[in-house]
């Protein structure tokens, strides 16, 4: 380490230099604690301001230079510093409004297109709704065809399955003998139909039925569902199944739907069930060729009523 160095870690600046103003009150001169000369060499080994004395003395093998050139080298390599780091900082402001722009533009675009595909919605729900309202229908129970432990009521709008056991019913070809099951009054051989129901806790099949089903066998043939004259959507404590010939598709969603609605348009070969207002559950597509009559099959304990339009 040399004196100079040594003495600009030991010494203050208040003790090792002095400020002296030019006469012409140009730039203040530095002087030099050691010899109070003026500093005008700058040394870039000891990175330190020094007079021409320690310049000779102390600093005679080292790289040096004038003091104010060097003064001016830093300032202008200062001005490029601080001229690139505005230039980046602008290129970061740019490109953060940019992007800034772009996501803005993204939530925009997204919010019309949510709102578009709403607006879509609400007008399919609302022609949906215009639909099924001029499509209702009323619908009873046959009585000739419910099966001794299920007891109708309400004007036949209602059936439950009686947990107390079976009723004397009359001998019925119609009647449903070994199968817990009920044919509405009312058939469809065209058109669109809409009815709905409710069901007291989730244990039956609903679904349409040709005239044909088996009806004193017993076993599930019989059931709605079961065989290639039905279709039937089930509804259990765990699940939603959809089923056509005895085959089974499970459905997604909840169970808990308490009142299901059916839509039947017999030239377009659709039958659809919804759940509790406008949530489609399934629907099945087929080519149909006869009379269908709603039915359902209802376990023990279950209610359900046939809504009126």
């Amino acid at each position: 380490m040399s004196v100079l160095t040594e003495a600009a870690n030991t010494s203050s600046s208040s003790c090792r230099e002095a400020l002296v103003r030019g006469g012409d009150g140009g730039r203040a001169m530095l002087l030099c604690d050691r010899h109070k000369k003026p500093m005008v060499y700058y040394c870039r080994q000891d990175k330190m301001s020094v007079c021409c004395e320690c310049a000779i003395s102390e600093c005679v093998h080292h790289e040096k230079v004038m003091l104010e050139k060097e003064r001016e080298k830093q300032e202008v390599t200062l001005d490029q510093t601080s001229s690139w780091v505005n230039a980046k900082f602008s290129s970061l402001i740019k490109i953060l409004m940019e992007r800034q722009e772009v996501t803005h533009r993204f939530i925009e675009d997204q919010r019309q297109e949510a709102i578009s595909e709403a607006e879509a919605r609400l007008s399919e729900l609302t022609e949906r709704c215009k639909e099924l309202i001029q499509n209702r229908c009323s619908l009873t129970f046959d009585p000739r065809t419910a099966n001794g432990h299920l007891c109708l009521s309400q004007e036949n709008r209602r059936a439950e399955h009686l947990i107390s056991g079976p009723h004397s019913v009359p001998l019925d070809a119609a009647r449903f003998d070994h199968t817990w099951q009920v044919l509405c009054f009312q058939g469809f051989t065209q058109g669109q139909h809409f009815w709905e129901l409710e069901v007291s806790k989730p244990w039956a099949y609903l679904g349409v039925t040709y005239e044909a089903i088996p009806r004193k066998e017993k076993g599930k043939r019989c059931m709605v569902g079961m065989n290639d004259l039905s279709w039937s959507l089930q509804l259990d404590a765990h699940q939603i199944s959809a089923w056509h010939a005895g085959r089974k598709e499970s459905l997604s969603g909840a169970s808990q739907h308490r009142r299901i609605g059916m839509l039947l348009d017999y030239e377009a070969g659709t039958l659809s069930f919804f759940g509790d207002g406008q949530v489609r559950l399934h629907a099945f597509h087929c080519a149909f060729r006869g009379k269908l009559f709603p039915a359902c099959w209802i376990g023990e304990g279950v209610s359900i009523t046939l809504c009126q339009p």
